[in-house]
């Protein structure tokens, strides 16, 4: 896995990318799950979307970049004594002069975000 870590402020950030372009089907899956509003948004109904049906491959991807970042951030010295999982995830759509509203995620040690599509000039 190629990984890239940037220690921004007091606070490590790690970009990774999914190792294969996302499926037909993949993406698919995204763009037919039921969504609600949000703020400045839309957001999936569901907030335990990696456990739905379908979203194995990408379930298993945030797993092992959770395990990476344990094991480069966090570096314990048994690597077996710190597991950390994935308690919530959904999928947000935010359209041109839309936004993500300002919110934070107690109880987190560590946050992260798949980029399913995106604009390439923010790459």
């Amino acid at each position: 896995m190629e990984k890239k870590i940037h220690f921004l402020f007091p606070i490590p950030i790690m970009k990774t990318r999914f190792p294969e372009p996302f499926t037909k089907e993949q993406l698919e899956l995204v763009h037919s799950t039921p969504i609600g509003k949000s703020v400045g948004n839309r957001s999936s109904v569901s907030r335990r979307i990696l456990d739905e049906p379908g979203f194995e491959e990408i379930k298993k991807f945030a797993q092992e970049s959770l395990d990476a970042w344990v094991n480069d951030i966090l570096c314990p010295r048994d690597k077996d004594s710190v597991k950390l999982g994935i308690t919530q995830s959904w999928l947000n759509y935010t359209s041109p002069g839309g936004f993500h509203h300002s919110h934070f995620h107690p109880n987190s040690v560590v946050s992260g975000v798949i980029y399913i599509q995106a604009d390439n000039e923010l790459d």
